[in-house]
């Protein structure tokens, strides 16, 4: 179901209570439980919106009591829009800063930036009203629980999957395809991803089969590779056996060879086989999460790096939003022998 909230603030930010959208998340509650039976629900968005908005009614079932709320916040004549997806946990993302909505006459800019935000919002709740309705109605496969993607493109081919379960509370699924459970994948969301890298390293027997990456216009992309865990597992402790570190070093020099970094080489990242390592090394040891992997010199560390944490080390040279190199990988390689 999705339903409407909306909220007015009398007291300045930061004094009392001053999360908006956790008193939405509990007025949302409180209204559904009483909405249960209730064959239309409506509610008014406020002054603001009320000659564009109190006419929409959003009165669609989502899959098991799945619902969503399109939460909407003011303060005077500043306002807000977050979205919430409840089906096992409630999920809240904000989808703009405070718009103001008073400025000079004279102030053009600031007057086409409310007129822009108060159609976008009455395009997404006709455009939620649909999706839920149209596009899922009488669906069996929807999975409230788990992101609504679930079709990859591989080789121009369109395939269906049904996920299985999260893994480890990280934004990352064990997944199947659709119609054959033997056919198992691994599904991650992340902001960037390094795709050329991941293939080249696949080419070398140094990662798992990358199936596709799917980029979205809200920013995020969706991985699809193989699923390993049932052939490979996570190297045991912070040091590597000798077998294991010769076994990434080798890749790592294949890697850098077509020039390409990988950025992120750590212990957690890296998987060695159920049955060991032979004489080869590559093939039974493989390097994952590509994220920041790329093209060297090109690609760059993310702002927001951890860096000068005692579990988490990394070379002295590694800047937030610096250029990765290769010798960085090599430096921290060489800290888990």
């Amino acid at each position: 179901m999705s339903l409407i909230v909306s909220s007015k603030s009398k007291t300045r930010l930061g004094k009392r209570l001053g999360n908006p959208w956790l008193k939405l998340h509990c007025i949302g509650w409180s209204r559904f439980a009483t909405l249960l039976k209730a064959k239309t629900v409506k509610f008014s968005l406020g002054r603001i919106f009320l000659l564009y908005c109190c006419f929409i009614t959003v009165r669609v079932w989502f899959a098991s009591h799945a619902f969503s709320f399109t939460l909407t916040f003011s303060i005077g004549p500043y306002i807000s829009v977050a979205l919430a997806v409840y089906a096992r946990d409630p999920n809240i993302q904000i989808l703009t800063p405070v718009i103001p909505l008073h400025f000079h006459p004279s102030d053009i800019k600031t007057r086409e930036k409310g007129e822009r935000f108060i159609c976008a919002l009455r395009r997404l709740l006709f455009d939620l009203k649909d999706y839920y309705t149209e596009t899922f109605s009488g669906s069996s496969f929807l999975q409230p629980e788990f992101p609504f993607y679930n079709t990859y493109t591989d080789g121009g081919v369109s395939h269906s999957f049904t996920y299985e379960k999260q893994v480890d509370e990280k934004k990352a699924f064990s997944a199947h395809l659709r119609g054959d459970p033997e056919d198992k994948i691994f599904v991650k969301f992340a902001r960037r991803y390094g795709e050329d890298a991941h293939r080249a390293a696949h080419a070398h027997g140094f990662a798992p089969k990358l199936r596709a990456v799917e980029y979205f216009a809200d920013g995020w992309a969706m991985v699809v590779m193989d699923d390993i865990s049932h052939q490979y597992c996570a190297v045991e402790g912070r040091k590597l056996k000798t077998d294991v570190y010769e076994a990434v070093k080798d890749g790592l020099a294949l890697l850098h060879a077509d020039g390409f970094v990988h950025g992120d080489v750590r212990e957690t990242n890296i998987m060695v086989k159920r049955d060991g390592v032979d004489s080869e090394g590559l093939g039974d040891v493989i390097l994952i999460d590509f994220d920041w992997a790329g093209k060297e010199n090109v690609v760059r560390y993310p702002s927001n790096i951890t860096l000068g944490h005692p579990e988490l080390w990394r070379p002295k040279s590694v800047e937030r939003g610096g250029l990765i190199c290769s010798d960085h990988d090599d430096e921290m390689l060489e800290f888990l022998s």
